[in-house]
C-alpha cells in the first residue's frame, strides 16, 4: 500500500508545515526514516527549498517535537479547576495521550527532553503546580521525573507493536500452568491491562497517591 504524503500546497512551506511533516514521517516509518531528501519528497518539494526555513537535521528534530507536544503548557486547567493533583492529572493525561498520537516523540524525548519550547514549558506547568503546593525543591523535581519517565515508558510500551493484541493475548493464555502457574492464572487480566487504553490513568493515579504521602512545607488545599 503506497504511503499517502503531505504535500506543501505552492507558496505555504513553512517551519510548522515541515515539523507536522517530519513528525509524520517519523510515526509511519520511524526516526531513522527521516532526511532531508525524505521530508522534502513527503512534502512535494525540492530539497533545498526545506533550507529556507530550517538549518539542519536537529532543527528539525526539535521543531517535530515542539509541534506535537504544542498543547502541554496550556494543559494545567488553573487553581479554579481544582486541587494541585487533579491539575498534575491533567498535565499527565494530556501528555500521554500526545505521545500515544505521536509515537516517534517517545524516542525525540529521550534523546531531546529540552528539545524546542513546548517540553520546557510543560516542565515549568507541572513544575509550578508542585511548588505552589508546597513540595520542597527536591521533592518537586524528583516527583516531575517520576512522573514524566513514567509517562514516556508507558507510550513506549504500549507504542504499535508487530504482533496485534489478539497474538499477544494468545501467547498468555497458551503458556504451561505447570511452569508458569501465577502467569497461566493472571492470564486474563494480564491480557486485558496490557491492551486497555486505561491502564495508564490507573498506575498514574497509584502514582499520585504515593506523591499526596510525601511530606510538605506547606499544602494551600
Amino acid at each position: 500500500m503506497t504511503q499517502r504524503r503531505t504535500r506543501a500546497p505552492r507558496h505555504t512551506l513553512d517551519r510548522s508545515a515541515i515539523a507536522a511533516a517530519a513528525l509524520d514521517l517519523m510515526d509511519a516509518e520511524g526516526a531513522r526514516a527521516l532526511t532531508i531528501r525524505s521530508l522534502a519528497a513527503r512534502l512535494g518539494v525540492a530539497p533545498m527549498a526545506l533550507y529556507n526555513h530550517v538549518h539542519t537535521k536537529e532543527e528539525i528534530l526539535d521543531a517535530a517535537l515542539e509541534h506535537g507536544l504544542a498543547r502541554l503548557p496550556g494543559a494545567d486547567p488553573g487553581r479554579a479547576a481544582g486541587g494541585w493533583v487533579d491539575r498534575i492529572r491533567s498535565i499527565n493525561l494530556a501528555f500521554h495521550r500526545a505521545l500515544r498520537e505521536h509515537p516517534s516523540l517517545v524516542t525525540l524525548l529521550v534523546a531531546r527532553p529540552l528539545g524546542g519550547q513546548a517540553p520546557i514549558g510543560a516542565a515549568e506547568a507541572q513544575l509550578r503546580v508542585l511548588v505552589e503546593a508546597g513540595f520542597a525543591p527536591d521533592e518537586a523535581a524528583r516527583a516531575h521525573l517520576t512522573l514524566l519517565h513514567y509517562a514516556i515508558g508507558s507510550a513506549a510500551w504500549t507504542s504499535p507493536r508487530v504482533e496485534p493484541p489478539a497474538v499477544g493475548r494468545a501467547v498468555l493464555e497458551r503458556l504451561p500452568a505447570e511452569r508458569y502457574p501465577t502467569l497461566a492464572a493472571l492470564a486474563a487480566p494480564l491480557a486485558t491491562a496490557s491492551y486497555d487504553d486505561d491502564q495508564y490513568a490507573y498506575g498514574l493515579d497509584l502514582l499520585l497517591a504515593g506523591v499526596q504521602r510525601i511530606p510538605t512545607v506547606e499544602r494551600p488545599d
